[in-house]
């Protein structure tokens, strides 16, 4: 027989012994016991008022299995089921459009499009599928991402390998927060992994630190409309009431645009002028939003510190956005650091897109439309686990 032990060395009144076993603890009764230590483990099964527990010979074999007393088998057992249940962590992370018109580098909103990782560690390696071939290595944003997490939160991964995998609805180089989404994905895994325990405003921390600003970080994680900023080291947000009835059109091209390279055409300096504009359009908008005044959003949205040098690197863009508001958009703007331009609608209507993708026809580039809603939830980790041993 097994793991025999003294009556009531492991179950007393029908209680796990937890002030004996660490890891036992926050289990109240035996059956929820049982029921955590097999999640998920079909050859195993442990009597609820006997005092042992019988496992399958091949297991008792394969792990060399001994008699143990006073409760200390199923300590084995549980770091037997520590490798023999992996964790695989299912990530999912909303795109954004930063910016908004005026609230340059501060402003931003999650969208109903998403990015889904599903990582967990393994023996040893790196193994990535899903994305270019290029971005299969350690330069890979979610691994590098992981990698400085855990460096913050002191988790020694050496040793251990991981699994990566993507499944990608953002497009990369967009202007849809492409690359936020796997530093905010790969953050987020870290900290699980490395139970960490970081509080939502740490992760915004270290992603932003990482990503360079937190306009697209801060809707990502937290979902919604958002206005962030940086004082030294320090990130602070606020969300922003979005008014019921919008929906987010995005016009998407077939062509990338760096945000090196659509920073690199932005001037070191500004006229006084174009300073005092964007402030009041920037506080016009967040005001119209929150009050729920359509009419004033296609004024509020109006920007003079990087819509007006980034588009000279996008083809038609001019074009475009006249007939944006020729089509009664309520806004429109460049998203993030483009190219994709984002026009603002009601939720009624219902005849913005099939016009607009008629007029994009005519143009030499070719263009699609995503009609999105923001996504009020933000980022999510789900656990899933799974049963590595034999059957």
């Amino acid at each position: 027989m097994i793991g025999k032990s003294r009556p009531g060395s492991v179950i007393r009144d029908g209680n796990p012994p937890a002030e004996r076993f660490p890891w036992l603890e926050g289990l109240k009764t035996t059956q929820e016991f049982h029921s955590e230590i097999l999640v998920g483990i079909d050859v195993c099964c442990v009597k609820a008022l006997s005092r042992f527990i019988p496992i399958r010979v091949e297991l008792r074999e394969k792990y060399a299995l001994v008699p143990f007393r006073d409760g200390s088998f199923l300590y084995f057992l549980k770091k037997i089921l520590e490798r023999a249940v992996v964790n695989m962590l299912e990530i999912r992370v909303p795109a954004t459009s930063a910016n908004m018109g005026p609230g340059f580098d501060c402003l931003g909103v999650a969208l109903n499009l998403y990015n889904c990782f599903h990582i967990e560690e393994c023996e040893d390696g790196l193994y990535i599928d899903g994305c270019e071939e290029t971005y299969k290595n350690e330069n890979n944003l979610v691994f590098a991402s992981m990698q400085k997490c855990f460096e913050k939160i002191g988790y020694k991964h050496r040793g251990k390998g991981l699994r990566i995998s993507f499944r990608s609805d953002i497009p990369m180089s967009r202007g849809l927060g492409s690359s936020a989404a796997c530093i905010l994905g790969g953050v987020l895994a870290a900290n699980e992994i490395g139970k960490g325990k970081l509080s939502k405003n740490e992760i915004l921390e270290i992603a932003s630190e990482i990503e360079g600003h937190p306009d697209n970080i801060a809707p990502a994680l937290f979902g919604g409309m958002t206005v962030s900023i940086k004082d030294g080291n320090q990130v602070y947000y606020e969300k922003i009431n979005l008014p019921q009835g919008l929906k987010f059109c995005a016009i998407i091209p077939d062509f990338k645009l760096s945000t090196k390279d659509s920073r690199a055409v932005l001037p070191d300096n500004i006229p006084y002028r174009d300073g005092v504009y964007n402030v009041g359009r920037v506080s016009l908008l967040i005001a119209a939003l929150s009050n729920g005044n359509f009419d004033l959003l296609k004024l509020a949205c109006k920007d003079r510190l990087h819509e007006v040098y980034r588009s000279s690197l996008i083809s038609n863009y001019n074009e475009i956005v006249e007939e944006c508001n020729r089509l009664n958009s309520l806004c429109v703007f460049l998203s993030g650091a483009g190219p994709t331009i984002m026009a603002v609608l009601k939720g009624e209507d219902v005849t913005f897109r099939k016009r607009m993708e008629a007029y994009l026809l005519k143009l030499g580039n070719k263009w699609i439309i995503k009609e999105l809603k923001s996504d009020t939830d933000g980022a999510s980790v789900k656990i899933i686990r799974q049963n590595k041993l034999p059957r």
